[in-house]
């Protein structure tokens, strides 16, 4: 716990990560801004009052999600520069907890810019454009995709952090983690072209992307018609049993790897 919270404080308090937070709080503002300028005319607004916050919370967990990532991933990649694995292990700690407190450091990264960002622009849609119960709904639907992506987004996270321990650079863990992220389903798909591999077709439906593609059209399609109807996180998760049971085997299966793979690196 010490080293986690050792290694999350001095990861927030990087220069690059506070640049990065208030550029964040900065296009939440103009977009909102930008918005409500564009939505009124002589004082009236002429789009419906659940499109700004709507297309501000897309926006959030797009950003949110892109900026945890490559912060996350290159505090995998600085402590490698100094040193730090090395005195890590010399502090006691065992070489499998590295893999574990630097998952959660992504994760915690995501958190803190999710919360500061939802709360900044919750609070400006207030202000611009008011609340109604409508509003409140779309946010706790909001909230419960984020639930929802908890495991495809782990997925992509550990493979992170699988990629550095096998390269060793920023380049490769990033471009490998993305690669998982967006393209993982259509290279399949595009070599069972040829092969004609039915299972393998069925497979790419339960990949990290296709995935979250499905959490994000469930909120979006709520979100656009302007629905006042929550939506069930149980009977979601249920309708996603097997994309979710996927990503599941598929965490723990790079857990184990990358956990393998640390017992054996040499950090020198």
């Amino acid at each position: 716990m010490t080293y986690f919270k050792t290694d999350l404080a001095k990861t927030l308090k990087k220069r690059s990560t506070i640049i990065t937070f208030i550029a964040m709080m900065l296009i939440i503002f103009v977009g909102n801004f930008g918005f409500y300028k564009t939505s009124f005319s002589d004082g009236v607004n002429y789009f419906p009052q659940h499109i700004p916050l709507f297309l501000g919370l897309s926006m959030v967990i797009a950003a949110v999600g892109y900026i945890s990532f490559a912060l996350g991933s290159f505090a995998i990649t600085d402590e490698q520069k100094e040193r730090g694995y090395i005195h890590v292990l010399e502090c006691g700690y065992r070489r499998e907890v590295i893999v574990i407190v630097k998952y959660f450091e992504m994760v915690s990264i995501c958190l803190v810019f999710f919360v500061f960002g939802i709360l900044f622009h919750s609070a400006l849609s207030y202000l611009f454009f008011g609340w109604n119960i409508s509003n409140t709904i779309m946010l706790l639907n909001f909230l419960k995709s984020i639930v929802l992506s908890i495991i495809p987004i782990s997925v992509i996270f550990f493979v992170a952090i699988l990629m550095y321990l096998l390269f060793k650079t920023e380049f490769f863990a990033v471009c490998a983690s993305l690669f998982v992220a967006v393209f993982s389903d259509t290279l399949v798909k595009a070599v069972n072209f040829f092969l004609k591999i039915d299972f393998l077709g069925k497979v790419t439906a339960y990949f990290p992307a296709p995935t979250l593609s499905k959490i994000s059209k469930m909120f979006t399609e709520n979100g656009m018609s302007g629905s006042s109807e929550s939506i069930s996180l149980l009977n979601t998760f249920i309708d996603l049993k097997y994309n979710m049971a996927f990503n599941l085997l598929f965490l723990f299966v790079i857990i184990g790897i990358s956990i393998f793979i640390v017992k054996r690196k040499d950090f020198d």
